[in-house]
């Protein structure tokens, strides 16, 4: 036979036979061939062989797709494909086959997932969707939430469905992640979270329960808005004396709302109570001071509604030259006491200096003019005395003895003389006798002009308030037994009209109270000049009096008593229209305004509402401006101009 023939023969049964072993290898019953020691002499190389082996490197691998749907329980597949599967011993001339370690019956193909445990996955695939990048909080919804429910899903955290709303079970499946992972425990998924979560590195549920990492403590973040504590406490009850963490928390969440400022003390003193009082009032609540579980519930909601101005502050000084929402708040509570009668301008002037003083005598502190701790605990405290309580005792106000060289400098009060109790006054059922004597006294020195019928009315009133301003007495229309001895001693004084060239105490003290009252810009010396004149003639054309530009009784007795107006705000020549629904510190000063001119309440909003929209309506109409309830230009210069015509 020829070669030729002879190789065409070998190849033709080595096909056969490669055949044969790959069908009995595909239907599992598959086993190596024998060596044989029997030649013909025809063996090719050094070896007896019937037919020529093939090399393993030469086998083709079966590829999935083109093995026909098995019937028998087990595949086999390359160790690429499958770390379980292990291969034989490699033995010399021999095909490599692959043993299984275990055997698996055939199931469906599951698709692979986006993302897969980190513990088998391929690290190039384990990527953070586009929409997962940011912060994610509770509330959000859409495609990056479903991804992260997905992803926490995968790692055995989250149990819910994947809806795309970030809610409770969302956000605690967030935290025992964060936890598992050494991250801020805060429910929230920003940069940080998302890049560990989506990372091969990220620690399963499964993982953490065999070892958890400690818990991290929240760092805060400088630029972050304050919270109260994640869980705070809402079945209490706390109020004025209280001192502990809780108050602590309540203090926090006032600061973060714009009700309360200052330093946290953990101590719920009055003005925690005056930051309380007006949280309640804004969330239309009963507004006794106390936070019990109602007020604490809707002040740790997260709709709670924000302040509209400051109410109270802690923890904190202010004196005379700050400038600040402190000094508004602390201002507006001395003018609900009476103590103040300027105006509430956040800036921390004389006038507001020397009802702090007057403030600190009646209610027994150091009288100093410097509102710290102790001045304002009792300020903005329920049992603050009001300005009435020294009138009531019979005590005298401060009075000006000195005056100073500038308006910068005003004179500082001189102390209260010890109290009485004696008085008559109007509507007391004092008897006609008494009044009538002292009617007729005051007509004797020249205060009363009316007739001595023993009614103590208005006409008495305004005698008596003229005689009390004579002689630096408390001025208050009320004959108590101060008033009294002054009235009936033998130096007492024969009223005089003030006018220019008058000169002493009583032109010192007309000269401070219009300085308060914003009419007169110089110095208090005491003097009755041309600018005290004018001052005085400014006073009377806002209040109704005839502007002779002297002060007698008329408009003395209106000059010191709480009906007294004060001056307009003075104002820049362009005003930006104000409509209904804004708010901030140029409705606010407006609101003053009509305030000062009667023709609205302080409702202590800067909001232009209804009430505001009412006011503004009637003001235009008493001044012949179109009365459409909008503060234009015109409307604002003519209310902030020098003859404003009031409400009356």
């Amino acid at each position: 036979m020829h070669r030729t023939e002879k190789g065409s023969i070998v190849r033709r049964l080595a096909v056969l036979g490669l055949t044969l072993v790959l069908g009995l290898g595909l239907t599992g019953c598959y086993a190596p061939p024998e060596s044989s020691n029997t030649g013909s002499g025809d063996a090719v190389g050094s070896s007896a062989r019937p037919f020529e082996t093939i090399p393993p490197t030469s086998s083709p691998t079966p590829k999935p797709t083109e093995v026909p749907t098995p019937t028998a329980q087990v595949v086999y597949v390359t160790p690429a494909a499958n770390t379980g599967w292990t291969p034989a011993t490699d033995n010399p001339g021999t095909q490599n086959t692959w043993t299984p370690a275990t055997t698996r019956p055939v199931t469906t193909a599951t698709p692979v997932p986006e993302y897969s445990d980190p513990a088998t996955a391929n690290p190039a695939t384990v990527t953070a969707p586009p929409e997962a990048t940011g912060t994610i909080e509770k509330g959000a919804k859409g495609n990056s939430v479903k991804a992260l429910q997905q992803r926490l899903k995968d790692l055995g955290y989250y149990k819910g469905k994947v809806d795309g709303d970030f809610g409770d079970g969302t956000e605690e499946a967030v935290k025992a992640f964060q936890l598992a992972n050494g991250l801020q425990v805060d429910g929230r998924v920003g940069n940080k979270t998302t890049q560990k979560l989506y990372s091969t590195g990220a620690v399963s549920a499964r993982e953490a329960t065999r070892t958890l990492p400690p818990a991290v403590t929240p760092t805060p973040k400088p630029t972050a808005t304050p919270r109260p504590t994640a869980t705070p406490r809402t079945n209490i009850y706390l109020s004025v004396g209280v001192r502990n963490k809780n108050v602590t928390t309540l203090q926090k969440r006032l600061v973060e709302l714009g009700y309360l400022s200052g330093s946290v003390t953990g101590s719920y003193d009055g003005a925690t109570e005056t930051a309380v009082k007006a949280f309640q009032k804004r969330a239309g609540l009963w507004q006794d001071g106390k936070a019990g579980p109602d007020t604490l519930s809707a002040l740790y909601a997260a709709n709670a509604p924000h302040a509209s101005s400051l109410a109270a502050s802690v923890g904190i000084t202010l004196r005379e030259g700050d400038k600040n929402e402190e000094v508004r708040a602390m201002q507006r509570r001395l003018k609900e006491l009476g103590y103040l009668s300027g105006s509430v301008d956040g800036s921390f002037g004389p006038a507001t200096a020397a009802a702090v003083t007057t403030f600190q005598q009646v209610n027994g502190l150091k009288a100093d003019g410097v509102a710290g701790t102790s001045t304002l605990e009792t300020l903005y405290g329920s049992g603050a005395l009001p300005a009435s309580a020294a009138t009531e005792s019979g005590d005298y106000l401060p009075i000006i003895t000195a005056g100073p060289s500038s308006n910068a400098n005003p004179p500082a009060p001189t102390p209260y003389l010890p109290a009485v109790t004696t008085s008559v006054e109007q509507g007391d059922g004092s008897s006609q006798d008494t009044v009538k004597a002292l009617q007729t006294r005051l007509k004797e020195l020249g205060f009363y002009t009316g007739a001595v019928d023993g009614v103590y009315g208005a006409s008495t009133v305004n005698a008596v308030m003229s005689f009390q301003m004579s002689r630096n007495l408390q001025v208050d229309g009320k004959a108590g037994q101060k008033t009294l001895d002054a009235l009936y001693s033998d130096s007492a004084p024969r009223y005089t009209t003030l006018k220019q060239g008058s000169k002493g105490d009583a032109v010192r003290n007309l000269q401070y109270t219009l300085y308060e009252l914003g009419y007169y810009k110089n110095s208090v010396d005491g003097s009755y000049g041309a600018s005290t004149a004018s001052a005085v003639s400014a006073f009377q054309s806002r209040n109704g009096l005839a502007a002779t530009g002297q002060a007698d009784s008329a408009t003395l007795s209106v000059l010191y008593s709480s009906r007294a107006k004060e001056a307009p705000v003075e104002k820049n020549s362009t005003y930006a229209t104000l409509r209904p629904g804004d708010s901030g510190e140029d409705v606010l000063d407006m609101k003053d305004v009509l305030i000062q001119l009667g023709y609205m309440q302080d409702d202590g909003s800067d909001i232009y509402n209804s009430k505001t929209e009412d006011a503004v309506r009637l003001f235009q109409s008493r001044n012949g401006l179109t009365a459409d309830g909008i503060a234009g230009p015109a409307t604002l210069k003519k209310l902030y101009g020098a003859s404003p015509v009031p409400f009356e």
